[in-house]
């Protein structure tokens, strides 16, 4: 659950709830074993996040603010069971909200399995719309304007959150890969059947695996510094 930065560690703390803030965002959860704990952890979790989202709406309220239902979203992270069993979180005057199968998260679609399909559907949507609406017009486009185009509207898609693709099955990453692949192509002026790997390679771009694992190997100093 995504709150407002000065809203939420204060109240978290009180109860003994960590949370993390990132990009004007705070984000907190709750974790139980679903083997282990079964409907009983299910119960406790829906009852602490409850507590939470209640104690946030009061805080709001004393501050001449509201918290907005309609907008408040939680969803159960599992492999083994669908959101829906979890059951809504109901917050007393006759309102409630209802478990999600899908959120967004500081641009990424996150669905309750975290396979992560949901956003490789999304990129391809953005990616490909754009790329094809500027292909129709290229001729009438400098080369330098069209680059540009594609970097605004594709390659920063692609780029953004990348490092998941790392650990996505090849499956979902290969549909990834063909929109780099078009891109490639298209600013190579390539036809379609040409090689889409000297495209890209022209163009000194690497895979979307690599680039991935590219990522993660200049992170890593950063998360363990000697």
């Amino acid at each position: 659950m995504q709150l407002h930065d000065v809203i939420s560690p204060k109240i978290l703390n009180e109860i003994g709830i960590s949370c993390h803030t990132y990009a004007g965002d705070t984000q907190f959860w709750v974790s139980f074993d679903e083997l282990s704990d079964g409907m009983d952890g299910k119960f406790s979790a829906r009852q602490l996040i409850t507590q939470v989202i209640r104690l946030i709406s009061c805080f709001m309220k004393d501050n001449l603010l509201k918290l907005n239902p309609n907008k408040t979203q939680f969803i159960p992270f599992s492999r083994r069971s669908h959101p829906n069993s979890f059951g809504p979180l109901q917050l007393g005057n006759n309102v409630s909200i209802l478990p999600s199968t899908e959120v967004r998260n500081l641009g990424m679609e996150m669905d309750y399995k975290l396979n992560f399909k949901g956003h490789v559907d999304k990129i391809r949507q953005s990616c490909f719309f754009p790329s094809e609406e500027a292909e129709i017009d290229r001729s009438y486009i400098p080369k330098e304007h069209f680059i540009t185009l594609v970097h605004a509207f594709v390659t920063s898609q692609l780029d953004f959150c990348n490092l998941i693709f790392y650990f996505l099955p090849e499956s979902l990453v290969t549909l990834v890969q063909t929109v780099q692949n078009a891109t490639a192509k298209s600013l190579t002026g390539a036809r379609k059947y040409d090689s889409a790997t000297v495209a890209c390679k022209a163009l000194h771009v690497l895979p979307i695996r690599y680039c991935a694992k590219y990522k993660s190997l200049l992170l890593a100093p950063l998360q363990n510094p000697a």
